[in-house]
């Protein structure tokens, strides 16, 4: 009676701790549950959402050197986010487009997919998972252009360590500064599409400020109080990935993007201002801008 328990114990256990992603053995698997997951695969017709081997990644990008030295592969399993469930990198291929993603498993078969890919255009983004000690990383290599005066550009080669914390993919920082921040400005501008223009004000006391312009659900101006916590979370992540240190003019090199100002006041009178065209800057300003729209966008501003 004890070992038959015991057998129901085990595999109850492992029913409970195993997920989909524990289940994929190849590369059709792969793009199934992808496709499963996350209908958005599916709903373009110009193009078809593809897992592709790894020879024939290796064969798309313009880096190949760096994809043998880091051993790449078109998939892999991990626990990227450091929770105990299986997470997935993937590389897939549209068209004539290769695009990185993570699918994190947030438990109670609930998955979210992160676009680790910024700039398709130079066809040189690697992010291979690697391990440190007790905890999973994404080592990352990208070749791109970087627009430096009007009718200029450069090439910039960036090879970092992402670690997935305040729910998403940011720079690793071992020593993260601490800043008193009394509040935050961010202006987002129109682009060629349907980009979200507004203007957001936030302090430490929770007083946000809003002006709605074009394509969001608030159009005009507004005020009310937010969380303290979420200025807070905020402020954390702009500690972690030490804003003072971060250049204050980032741009890529293609036309009609949209630009965001970040604009931070310290509690020392001090200001930093980050002008980004293209809002593709660093991972951890991605992540800042990532909370600030979603503050405009999902707040239920006053009429």
């Amino acid at each position: 009676m004890k070992k038959v328990l015991l057998i129901i114990f085990i595999f109850t256990s492992t029913f409970l701790f195993a997920n989909q992603i524990d289940s994929l053995n190849n590369s059709k698997d792969v793009e199934e549950f992808a496709k499963k997951i996350y209908p958005k695969f599916t709903k373009f017709e110009w193009s078809e959402f593809k897992i592709i081997s790894t020879e024939k990644v290796k064969e798309k990008v313009s880096c190949k050197d760096e994809y043998d030295l880091l051993g790449m592969k078109n998939w892999e399993k991990i626990d990227i986010t450091n929770d105990g469930l299986t997470d997935l990198i993937l590389t897939a291929y549209w068209g004539t487009t290769l695009y990185s993603y993570a699918i994190v498993d947030n438990g109670n078969n609930s998955f979210k997919t992160y676009t680790l890919s910024k700039n398709v255009f130079d066809n040189c983004e690697l992010f291979k998972p690697i391990k440190k000690g007790d905890l999973n990383y994404l080592k990352i290599y990208i070749k791109k252009q970087e627009q430096v005066g009007l009718m200029e550009s450069k090439e910039l080669i960036i090879k970092d360590t992402l670690i997935f914390k305040f729910q998403e993919f940011i720079e690793l920082n071992k020593k993260p500064a601490n800043y008193k921040i009394k509040g935050i400005e961010f202006q987002t501008s129109g682009c060629y599409g349907t980009c979200p223009v507004f203007n957001l004000k936030i302090n430490y006391k929770g007083k946000a400020e809003f002006n709605g312009q074009a394509y969001i659900k608030h159009k005009g101006k507004s005020e009310r109080k937010i969380p303290i916590k979420l200025f807070n979370q905020i402020q954390e992540l702009l500690e972690f990935i030490e804003v003072k240190k971060l250049k204050d003019n980032y741009s890529v090199a293609w036309s009609d993007d949209q630009t965001s100002t970040l604009t931070i006041h310290f509690n020392d009178n001090s200001i930093k201002k980050i002008r980004d065209y293209g809002m593709i800057g660093t991972f951890g300003l991605m992540a800042v801008y990532s909370k600030l729209i979603e503050i405009g966008k999902e707040t239920e501003w006053k009429k």
